[in-house]
């Protein structure tokens, strides 16, 4: 039996197994990279789209197509810091999931996992979105997760 063979043998499986957890490693860094990539490029369309409908105040339905939501919440408070209107002017709702759940007041939705949805915004001028609200608003906005907003 020829030692130095049965050596060799040993270090070139270690050099392969090293060589396939640094490819494993790279591969995983790739898919995260887009991934993030991916959660980056939703949001951004999430806050246009938003920002599309308080910019034009006629009622008109904008839809955020494919939205990735993460879990999480989103609040009045929260969209209403990303367009300058007051937090009371912004109503949110929701179709029946189990990935999430919108708060009674309609001002939250709490993300219970990662979702791809469409969400629908509707601003018009005055209180319209938030009618009972006994509120005064120049713009009120209504955001609907996977629920269609029907005129």
């Amino acid at each position: 039996m020829n030692v130095k063979g049965q050596e060799s043998a040993t270090f070139e499986l270690l050099v392969v197994a090293v060589m396939g957890l640094a490819i494993l490693v790279i591969v995983l860094g790739i898919s995260n990279y887009f991934s993030s990539r991916t959660m980056e490029a939703s949001e951004r369309n999430f806050n246009d789209a938003l920002k599309s409908a308080v910019n034009s105040p006629n009622g008109a339905v904008i839809v955020a197509e494919d939205i990735i939501l993460s879990g999480g919440s989103k609040t009045s408070s929260s969209l209403s810091k990303q367009v300058s209107i007051p937090e009371n002017c912004i109503r949110i709702q929701g179709s029946a999931s189990d990935s999430w759940s919108v708060n009674a007041g309609g001002t939250a939705i709490s993300i219970s996992r990662a979702i791809q949805t469409n969400v629908y915004f509707s601003c018009a001028l005055g209180d319209g979105h938030i009618s009972g609200s006994g509120e005064a608003c120049e713009i009120s906005c209504l955001a609907s997760f996977g629920e269609e907003i029907t005129p």
